[in-house]
């Protein structure tokens, strides 16, 4: 698996790639390279509000957050990881684990 951060985001696992086009936008984007970065550590839903959206985040990012993680789950899922398995939710936090390597 590799995952690309600089000059694109993207994920390649098994020869299949998901480009950064199919991130659910610049939200999408960061979110997985966000927790790309901190891979293994449950980040809080507010950290992660504040990396999206700074300072100022919408009325309902908390519904927001959801519906980009779901989106990730999937695109995980298309490249081969169990999405549901590889992007965990506990405890107010996110965490992503991705394969060793």
């Amino acid at each position: 698996m590799k995952v690309f951060l600089v000059g694109r985001v993207a994920l390649e696992a098994d020869g299949l790639a998901v480009q950064d086009a199919r991130l659910p936008g610049r939200q999408g984007r960061l979110l997985f390279a966000y927790l790309a970065v901190e891979r293994g550590r449950p980040v809080p839903r507010d950290e992660l509000a504040a990396a999206l959206w700074g300072e100022a985040p919408p009325a309902t990012w908390d519904k927001a957050l959801t519906v980009l993680v779901s989106k990730l789950r999937s695109l995980l899922t298309e490249a081969g990881l169990d999405g549901p398995r590889a992007l965990t939710a506990a405890f107010g936090c996110y965490r992503l684990g991705l394969p060793a390597g």
